[in-house]
């Protein structure tokens, strides 16, 4: 009899509550436009990846940025370089620039 005495009253309870209850706005808002986005091609000034060992050094870097005839590494990280590239490697990423080729380009060197 308590059990049903209990349901009873919580039934009341969220009838009356349901009844109570304000009716939803519903409110319609226009997203603005988007802004276009002006983008070069990719084949313009592509950017390779290649994944290292942080203990990479001066004389292996030409080997992994592949160098080609005529090229030769310009900046490391926005730092110039000069002839000499050993120790260079620091952090987790090496942003290296090319030029001297045909067109110049960029290779991240993700040290891990």
């Amino acid at each position: 009899m308590l059990y049903r005495s209990l349901t009873t009253g919580l039934l009341a309870a969220c009838l009356l509550l349901l009844a109570r209850k304000p009716a939803p706005v519903i409110v319609t808002v226009r997203a603005p436009r988007p802004v276009p986005v002006l983008r070069r091609p990719l084949a313009q000034n592509p950017v390779t990846i290649v994944d290292v060992a942080p203990n990479i050094r001066g004389n292996a870097l030409a080997s992994l940025v592949r160098l080609a005839p005529g090229e030769r590494v310009l900046e490391i990280n926005d730092r110039p370089v000069g002839d000499e590239l050993a120790g260079i490697a620091s952090g987790t990423y090496m942003d290296v620039s090319v030029g001297g080729g045909t067109h110049p380009r960029r290779v991240l060197l993700l040290l891990h």
